[in-house]
């Protein structure tokens, strides 16, 4: 199959693009058409993506000739950079998106541990004040037990004598 001369004159980064272009408008049209089948209301789909049809097509056309006056005017490698420029900016869309992704779930894992850390802190906590309240009782009875000894003989410590 012999290609238009049109498409024969074109640079490489240019061809590139009027594939790539045609590929999306193929889609396009064809996801335009899917549309309708599965309309059910009463909004003409068909107003809004031929609009969009024809603006992706003049947009082609221009970006297609920039890139080919870049290429006759010995800009080849700029031309390469701008074929390749969009691809390039989605692939650190899709990289900060997964940075921000990856930190928004970390710094949640990080708040749910230490919040298992305070709740299992306060737990400890409490079984430490439980165990404290042990221990005054302890000395409580300890010091009420003191208390009855010396009341019997006030004069004596246990061991001496002081009278």
């Amino acid at each position: 199959m012999k290609m238009p001369k049109i498409l024969t004159r074109l640079c490489t980064p240019a061809k590139i693009y009027a594939f790539l272009a045609l590929i999306s408008v193929i889609f396009y049209i064809s996801m335009m058409v899917e549309a309708d089948d599965k309309n059910e209301s009463d909004v003409d789909v068909h107003a809004y993506t031929i609009m969009g049809t024809a603006l992706k097509v003049a947009f082609s056309l221009v970006w297609i000739v920039f890139l080919n006056y870049l290429c006759k005017k010995g800009h080849g490698n700029w031309a390469w950079f701008f074929l390749f420029m969009p691809i390039l900016l989605m692939l650190f869309m899709v990289m900060g998106l997964l940075f921000a992704v990856s930190y928004t779930v970390g710094a949640a894992q990080a708040g749910q541990k230490k919040l298992g850390y305070l709740q299992g802190s306060t737990h400890d906590l409490a079984q430490n004040q439980g165990s404290m309240m042990d221990q005054m009782n302890s000395m409580k009875q300890q010091a009420q037990a003191l208390a009855a000894h010396s009341q019997t003989d006030p004069g004596k410590v246990e061991g001496f004598n002081l009278l």
